[in-house]
Order: C-alpha cells, then sequence, then structure tokens
C-alpha cells in the first residue's frame, strides 16, 4: 500500500513539472511573436516618415488637432511641468476688460480739463483721443483715458466729485478669462507644430517634400501671428481700462442775463449802420457830381476860347 503511493505520488509530481515547462515555453513563443510584430511595425512607420516627410508632418499636426479638440471638450490637460503649472496658475486669474462713459456738465471747461490731465499723470493714464466744439449755447469737449486697470474706479470717483452735474455714467466689464486661456492653449500647439515642420524640413530630400512642408509652414506661421496679435489686443485692454469723457459747459446769453433792452439797443445799433452807410454812399455821390460839374464847366470855357481866338 505504501509503495503504491509513492508511485502514485511521484507520477503527480513528473505531471505537474511536465505541465509547468509546457506552459513557460508557450508563453515564452507567443511573447517572442509579438514582440517581433511590433519591431516590424515600427520599422515600416520609421522607414515611411522617413521616405515622405512631409506627409509624416500632416498625420503630425492632425493628431495634434484631434488631441487639441478633446482636450477643449472634454476639459483633459497633460500632466504640467513647474513652468506650464504657474504659467496655468497665473492665468486663473479673472481677465477682464473694463470700458466706462461719463458725460457732464462743469462750471469751467478749462479748469476741468486741467484737473483730468492731473488725474492722467497722478494715476499713469494717457490720452487717447480728444476733440472741442462750440455753439451760440454751449462749449463741448470729449475726450477718451487709456486708465490703468487698478486706478480705473478711483480715477473715476476723483473725476465724478468736481463736476457740476452728471447726466449719464455707465461702467461695463467684458470676462475673456477664457478667450485669453484657448488662445494661450492654440499659440502653444501651434508652435509645437512650427518646430516639428522645421525639423521634418531639415530632413526633407525631395523638392516636392520641402515646398509641401514650406507651404503648411507658412500656413501655420500665419496662425502663430494672429494669435499673437489677438493676445496682445486682450492684453491691452485687460491692463489699460478705456473711460470716454463727454464734458460741456454752458454759454449765458441776453435772456439768461436778465438784460430786457439788448433787443432795443440792437436795432439801434443797426439803424445807426445802415445810416452811417446811406451817408458814405451820398458822400461819394456828391464827389462824382462835382467833378462832372467842374468838368462840364472847363469844357464851356475852352469852347468859348476858340471861338474868340477864330473871331479875331
Amino acid at each position: 500500500m505504501t509503495e503504491s503511493l509513492e508511485k502514485e505520488h511521484r507520477y503527480m509530481n513528473r505531471y505537474c513539472i511536465f505541465l509547468s515547462f509546457f506552459i513557460i515555453f508557450s508563453g515564452t513563443v507567443v511573447f517572442s511573436s509579438c514582440a517581433k510584430k511590433s519591431a516590424s511595425v515600427s520599422n515600416r512607420q520609421v522607414y515611411s516618415e522617413a521616405e515622405h516627410p512631409a506627409g509624416a508632418v500632416k498625420n503630425a499636426a492632425y493628431a495634434k488637432d484631434v488631441n487639441t479638440a478633446d482636450v477643449d471638450t472634454a476639459d483633459m490637460q497633460p500632466p504640467l511641468d513647474g513652468t506650464e503649472a504657474a504659467s496655468t496658475a497665473a492665468m486663473l486669474d479673472r481677465q477682464l476688460i473694463k470700458e466706462g462713459s461719463i458725460n457732464f456738465e462743469t462750471h469751467d471747461i478749462a479748469e476741468t480739463r486741467q484737473h483730468i490731465e492731473s488725474l492722467v499723470q497722478k494715476y499713469g493714464a494717457y490720452i487717447s483721443q480728444e476733440d472741442e466744439r462750440a455753439t451760440s449755447f454751449r462749449i463741448y469737449q470729449n475726450m477718451t483715458v487709456r486708465i490703468p486697470k487698478t486706478h480705473f474706479d478711483v480715477f473715476v470717483t476723483e473725476l465724478s466729485g468736481g463736476v457740476k452735474k452728471i447726466d449719464e455714467k455707465s461702467i461695463t466689464v467684458q470676462d475673456v478669462t477664457e478667450e485669453f486661456i484657448d488662445s494661450t492653449a492654440r499659440l502653444a500647439v501651434k508652435k509645437e507644430t512650427e518646430q516639428g515642420y522645421l525639423r521634418l524640413l531639415n530632413q526633407a530630400k525631395t523638392i516636392k517634400d520641402i515646398l509641401d512642408i514650406q507651404n503648411e509652414l507658412q500656413d501655420v506661421r500665419a496662425d502663430i501671428e494672429s494669435i499673437e496679435g489677438r493676445l496682445r489686443y486682450l492684453k491691452n485692454s485687460v491692463n489699460f481700462s478705456t473711460l470716454h469723457i463727454s464734458m460741456y459747459q454752458q454759454i449765458e446769453t441776453a435772456s439768461e442775463t436778465g438784460s430786457v433792452f439788448m433787443p432795443v439797443w440792437d436795432a439801434i445799433k443797426g439803424g445807426v449802420q445802415a445810416f452811417a452807410a446811406v451817408c458814405i454812399a451820398l458822400l461819394y455821390g456828391w464827389v462824382f457830381i462835382a467833378l462832372g460839374i467842374a468838368a462840364v464847366i472847363i469844357i464851356v470855357r475852352l469852347r468859348k476860347r476858340r471861338r474868340k481866338d477864330k473871331a479875331e
């Protein structure tokens, strides 16, 4: 009985060893086959990119665009390093474009103009546009002032305190944070694509590939310039708020001063001027008449003298 159990035990051990060896051998064969296929695919891809660099760039650009679209729709971003994380944290501050307008009446428009100039120097602002006009009843002056965003509110407050009457006042705020972040991200992607084109341009072997890459590179650089221009505009609009100022001063007239004799005086003055004009006209007329009479007398005397000379 004991010998039978020992034989069965030895048989089971041999069977387990054989099964383990078979499993290890099969796994090794499968793994080697997969590795060869992966290496073959990788080699074919490298060969294709080396032979057709323009197509490789287009595929890379397409992949970047697809990835960018996925990021925009799914709000997914790759891990950031220290610099990118700091930049993103800075952009999380709200990017606000503030613009206001104020229309008011002032006692002395020249004095108010000097007050605005003092505020401009005080808060580091500048006047970007101004014009002035006058009518029979009012003097108008319009100004556009660009003010650092941190001083906009205090500038408006100090300006409003020294006016006679405010007719209209409005302030609007536009949040461009989302556009600012989106443009910054698109700019980074475009610059990476530009570097990819430059690397492949150095590897291009045919004229066709060179021309294709240069065309793609030109389009990417045009996009970069457009995005950078938009970002400059947004930064300037955010950093310097805009205030449109319209002010006017009333001009006193005869009715406002209560002078009831002004119309009578104007009529008398007009009559005197008309009489003087008539007198001047008559004076010039008498001069011409006197000259005419003198000419007739001279002519008559000359004729008489000639007749007398003929008679003698």
